[in-house]
């Protein structure tokens, strides 16, 4: 339970994720998911949530089965549960960033072993691109062409560098950034999950600012929508209608590819405020590159931190969410929820403000009788005089009755009395 003092050192995320077939494909084989890490839960696809700065710990994953192949909603479901469950069992005295890479090649060998164990998935293959999230520090890690962006201040970054053969002629000089949407080979990925038995997982970090945006979606949405509407729309709605709306957008303009985004704010006076000059790029620092020219040794970081298991059920995770949580005991009310002492300050101001009303609508009782003695005294008589007076009292009944429920639900995450 969190104190007023603690009040400071708080982190508010609101995040949704949202995922849609499109218009074209017969089935979607995108997948995301969202969890806390702290708290050991997958989320809701939309959630609201504050911990202290300390224990502030969110994952964040969106994953697309590469190229409409056999068992490719597969390949993303392997991957977005492998990389959670992995997160879930590495301590966190192991750096955030070796944790991430460890569980991006654990999803990497899971995907890559069901290939090799059924001749029917033996072409599936995934994107991923994952955020977690700790403390104020922000670490991006990436495999295929499945974006993140950082919007912040009106501005947006693409966080990521997409490993496709299109990028990599861009950034080579070949072919101009604007023939890139347009150019043939624009599918073709340079690596993703399961094609190979080694993979370079790109990763870069960057540290959390007060009222930052980060967006994760599949190329669905990306090659549909352009960054600035993508800005613009993250940054006019709620985390849950820009999804939506995102996703209208790409529809609108055909939607020809399965279409996915995880859409996050973050608040909170722990967090600093970006008062700097500073660019988003010069905000973003580049751990880990995926260079398609270099060659990929094969990373012992997943076997040394995760053993050499890999699962074996395509749509059950590895780890059991509950096994930590002790017997059930009976509890009288909801104190002991992290948020419950927010919830509780909402219904007290809520208290104030319908005091507030009750007062003014007994004001207008006196001021109805007050204009009515008026036109008395000028030789006028005002007919709806009873039925106006009814109206305020019920009115007055029905605030009454409102207070008296909110009155019920602040006791409800009320500290028991022993």
């Amino acid at each position: 339970m969190y104190s007023k003092n603690d009040y400071d050192r708080l982190v508010f995320s609101n995040i949704a994720g949202c995922t849609d077939i499109g218009l074209v494909r017969q089935n979607n084989e995108d997948a995301f998911i969202m969890a806390d890490l702290t708290l050991k839960r997958t989320l809701p696809d939309t959630f609201s949530i504050s911990h202290l700065i300390t224990e502030n710990c969110l994952l964040l994953v969106v994953s697309d089965g590469v190229g409409g192949t056999n068992g490719g909603e597969i390949a993303s479901e392997l991957t977005v549960l492998a990389v959670k469950d992995a997160l879930m069992k590495l301590p966190t005295y192991l750096s955030a960033y070796d944790r991430l890479v460890a569980a991006i090649e654990e999803a990497n060998h899971v995907v890559w072993n069901e290939r090799q164990n059924n001749p029917v998935l033996s072409k599936m293959a995934a994107t991923v691109t994952a955020a977690l999230i700790e403390g104020n520090q922000v670490y991006i890690a990436e495999v295929g062409d499945s974006r993140a962006y950082l919007i912040r201040n009106n501005n947006i970054k693409q966080v990521t560098t997409d490993q496709s053969f299109v990028a990599h002629l861009v950034a080579k000089g070949v072919i101009k950034p604007e023939q890139a949407a347009t150019h043939p080979r624009k599918n073709i990925v340079l690596q993703s999950i399961g094609s190979q038995e080694a993979i370079k997982v790109a990763v870069s970090m960057f540290q959390l600012k007060r009222r930052d945006t980060l967006l994760l979606c599949s190329d669905g949405l990306s090659n549909l929508v352009r960054a600035d509407e993508i800005c613009f729309v993250a940054s006019s709605l709620t985390p849950e209608n820009a999804c939506w709306r995102l996703v209208q957008l790409a529809k609108e303009r055909g939607g020809q590819d399965n279409i996915t985004l995880i859409l996050a704010n973050f608040e909170g006076e722990v967090l600093n405020q970006d008062v700097s000059n500073e660019s988003l790029t010069a905000a973003l620092k580049p751990l880990a590159v995926f260079d398609p020219d270099e060659e990929i040794e094969k990373s012992h970081k997943r076997t040394k931190l995760l053993g050499n298991t890999a699962s074996k059920n395509k749509f059950a995770t590895t780890i059991n969410e509950f096994s930590h949580v002790p017997s059930l005991v009976p509890v009288s009310t909801l104190f002991a929820f992290p948020n419950s002492g927010i919830i509780k300050q909402d219904c007290h101001s809520l208290m104030e403000y319908l005091t507030y009303c009750e007062q003014l609508l007994m004001i207008k009782t006196d001021q109805v009788e007050q204009a009515s003695v008026w036109l008395e005294s000028n030789g006028m008589q005002y007919t709806k005089l009873t039925e106006t007076l009814g109206q305020i009292q019920k009115a007055l009944s029905e605030l009454t009755t409102l207070k008296e429920t909110i009155e019920g639900f602040q006791q409800v995450w009320e500290k028991p009395k022993r």
